[in-house]
């Protein structure tokens, strides 16, 4: 099932760089295999433009994601970002507010608001989709990797504070021990 032809949108070009190879035991591959697959969903579904509007932006029609693959000390890194709209941080905000999240007087700076996207049952849209689902996702994709000792953390990748959407990049964080290899084999 290609999802972005399905939306109307291109089929974006995946670009996968890996500092090595890395040998992940398979508990771990299945938290890592199943968050990133979420978060290609959401790309599509949430950030990724039409290929009209991406023309207009002086776009290239093909969309592009990334995912930097790289292992320091005993920890597995996963940057994973894409070239679309970026987090749309003002609907973010109204959407927790209407969803009793956060008081209408709450000030919380961009990375405050853009972490509400992990919180249970948390949507920007009004009804579901059969692509990325609706408020079934980056919870379950963060209590998955937190299971397994990890994190995901939102990075802006942008210096436009307070601006409606900010370029970012999530990175998630996976140990990679004696101890996680021999308890997850």
């Amino acid at each position: 099932m290609d999802i972005a032809t399905e939306m109307g949108k291109e089929k974006p070009n995946i670009i996968v760089e890996e500092q090595d190879k890395i040998l992940v035991p398979g508990k771990i591959r299945k938290s890592i295999d199943v968050s990133v697959l979420h978060l290609l969903r959401n790309s599509i579904d949430h950030g990724i433009e039409f290929p009209l509007l991406r023309s207009k932006l002086n776009k290239p029609v093909t969309p592009q994601i990334h995912l930097n693959v790289y292992k320091e000390n005993e920890t597995i890194f996963i940057e994973y970002f894409d070239d679309g709209q970026g987090l749309n941080i003002s609907r973010i905000k109204s959407m927790a507010i209407k969803n009793k999240l956060i008081s209408s007087d709450e000030t919380l700076t961009d990375e405050g608001i853009a972490n509400l996207i992990f919180e249970s049952g948390f949507s920007t849209r009004e009804e579901a989709t059969n692509i990325s689902g609706r408020g079934m996702g980056m919870d379950i994709i963060k209590q998955a990797i937190e299971e397994e000792d990890g994190s995901i953390n939102i990075v802006f990748t942008d210096e436009k504070s307070e601006s409606d959407h900010r370029k970012f990049k999530f990175v998630i964080t996976m140990p990679f021990d004696a101890k996680h290899f021999f308890m997850a084999a």
